[in-house]
């Protein structure tokens, strides 16, 4: 009677290693197929992420060049992905874009890299600016005259 009750015990009380070890392969091979892909939605978001913060300052130094009637100089350093907003003085320092997200390509028609909004929002500077995130790009275009458009490639 006394082995009958140690021999319940034990059949109601845990796994055996072959069971837990094919748990483990079983998890292991689904978390080898999803990472891959989270990590690409998770580059795509901070990707999306950055090109809307920088249209949104382009577009906060144009409303200011408005504003005030003085121009503002929007000034992005394409090797250190970082960028600076001027107007009779610095507005705010340098600001970098978000970890992983890298300065790709881009082609803005002046090689100084800086965006001039007159006092009237407008701008003689066209191009793209162009971020990646991983296997995420994402470009920036800049239109002569007041125009602006983020365009992330392959949008969720």
């Amino acid at each position: 009677m006394y082995d009958v009750n140690i021999q319940k015990r034990l059949i109601f009380h845990g796994f055996t290693l072959l069971e837990i070890m094919v748990w483990l392969c079983i998890v292991s091979l689904f978390s080898f197929l999803a990472i891959p892909k989270m990590l690409n939605t998770f580059n795509h978001v901070l990707l999306e992420n950055n090109l809307f913060k920088l249209s949104d300052i382009l577009s906060e130094s144009q409303l200011l060049a408005t504003e005030n009637k003085k121009p503002v100089i929007f000034t992005f350093a394409p090797f250190s992905a970082e960028y600076w907003i001027y107007q009779n003085g610095p507005i705010q320092g340098w600001t970098p874009l978000d970890p992983g997200v890298s300065y790709r390509d881009g082609i803005l028609s002046l090689y100084s890299n800086r965006i001039i909004y007159k006092a009237d929002g407008s701008s003689t500077i066209a191009g793209v600016i162009r971020l990646k995130a991983g296997n995420s790009t994402g470009n920036v275009n800049l239109y002569m005259g007041s125009g602006l458009a983020v365009n992330p490639d392959g949008a969720l």
